[in-house]
């Protein structure tokens, strides 16, 4: 893949981008599994925004051609959620450089996540759950 801020600002570009971030946090939380409960929180919800996205995204893509009203609409509800989107992307390039197991081992006595952090980023991951929620339902 590109690079994900490459792409953004185009409604299916910040979309390609919250599936990447989505991923990339699944990932970084399995790392952590069975550490503690408010990572499994936030591992549930990035896995669980990931069909929505993709939905979305082909929804965009779909009436582009049949009906550029709706998608023009589901465009702007996408573009609204970039800045949360752009720092969850943040969020996890911060905790990524810990992502190598030596590193994980070592690191996870001195576990990387203030509880602030995990809020924010909870907070952000249900920004986005709100506005698909929103879009997909027009």
């Amino acid at each position: 893949m590109s690079d994900p801020f490459s792409i953004a600002g185009s409604a299916v570009g910040i979309i390609s981008l919250g599936l990447h971030v989505c991923g990339e946090i699944v990932s970084f939380c399995q790392a952590w599994q069975g550490f503690d409960e408010d990572i499994q929180k936030i591992h549930q919800k990035a896995n669980g925004l990931r069909m929505p996205l993709r939905y979305l995204k082909q929804l965009i893509e779909d009436f582009r051609t049949t009906d550029p009203m709706i998608a023009s609409d589901l465009e702007e509800k996408a573009k609204s959620i970039e800045q949360a989107i752009k720092r969850l992307k943040a969020a996890t390039d911060r905790y990524s450089s810990a992502s190598d197991q030596a590193s994980l081992r070592l690191k996870k006595a001195a576990y990387p996540f203030r509880k602030e952090a995990l809020r924010d980023m909870a907070s952000d991951l249900d920004s986005v759950q709100a506005v698909l929620n929103t879009a997909l339902l027009v």
